[in-house]
């Protein structure tokens, strides 16, 4: 459930939340110290936990949320896209835009085709399953 997706300086997200059969809203990026996150996944903690995990030292960034599952992106203030994952691991994303999460295979085609990264979560929106609310975006 989720999408997240960055270009050219934009990072983008739905605000769709579910859990026990109940949808629910809520941000899902977030600009910090010139860096900008997005996060997904399934029981994630909220996004303020998420960026105290991000902006704590290594060790307790390995160690906090191993047992939940999510992804976040992370674009650093010199445009370097990275995805973490629960257990604290990174990777440099080598492409010039990028998503993540259930509506990230629409958002991906949606950039291919030239669209930027408010318009790709848009059309997540409309079409993939798991993803709904209204877009929300920050730039660097």
């Amino acid at each position: 459930m989720t999408c997240i997706a960055y270009r050219e300086g934009t990072l983008a997200g739905d605000t769709l939340w579910g859990g026990q059969g109940l949808k629910s809203y809520d941000v899902k990026v977030a600009k910090k110290k010139g860096f900008l996150i997005g996060m997904c996944g399934n029981d994630c903690p909220s996004l303020d936990d998420i960026l105290d995990w991000y902006f704590e030292d290594e060790k307790k960034r390995k160690e906090e949320f191993k047992k939940v599952d999510f992804a976040i992106i992370v674009v650093d203030p010199e445009g370097i896209i990275w995805e973490w994952d629960n257990r604290g691991l990174a990777h440099k994303v080598r492409h010039e835009f990028y998503a993540i999460g259930s509506g990230a295979h629409v958002a991906l085609g949606a950039m291919e085709m030239g669209a930027d990264a408010k318009q790709a979560v848009k059309a997540a929106i409309k079409w993939a399953d798991g993803c709904g609310g209204k877009v929300v975006s920050k730039s660097q």
